[in-house]
């Protein structure tokens, strides 16, 4: 893959794991200040609403991504703000990825029953 690399460890008593996530999105968190789109509620149950202070020329797509990299919801926005709704999906931790022509934001959102 040519996307960027995630490494996570696990301690077990007298045992060493380490396992290597790969990613086709970068893995940062607002680029740049003035690149912002706001999620909520975060935890959530299932819809997720969200703002962003973009122009109305140039959509921003979003996606939703499962950790194991599994694309779930792909919407391209025109406005400034919206709603996903992931009530049809299991509790857990979920990556959204907010891309402009020139920019990408990816922010974790935690879904709960």
């Amino acid at each position: 893959m040519n996307g960027d690399s995630l490494y996570a460890g696990v301690s077990v008593p007298g045992q060493i794991s380490k396992a290597r996530f790969y990613s086709d999105f970068p893995i940062a968190l607002d680029p740049d200040p003035d690149f912002r789109i706001h999620i909520y509620p975060n935890p959530s149950s299932g819809l997720i609403k969200f703002i962003w202070p973009g122009d109305q020329k140039n959509p921003m797509e979003i996606t939703v991504f499962s950790l194991s990299g599994q694309k779930l919801i792909s919407n391209l926005i025109y406005d400034y703000s919206g709603e996903i709704d992931l009530s049809g999906y299991q509790s857990g931790i979920y990556l959204v990825v907010a891309r402009t022509e020139n920019q990408v934001i990816t922010k974790k959102i935690i879904l709960y029953r």
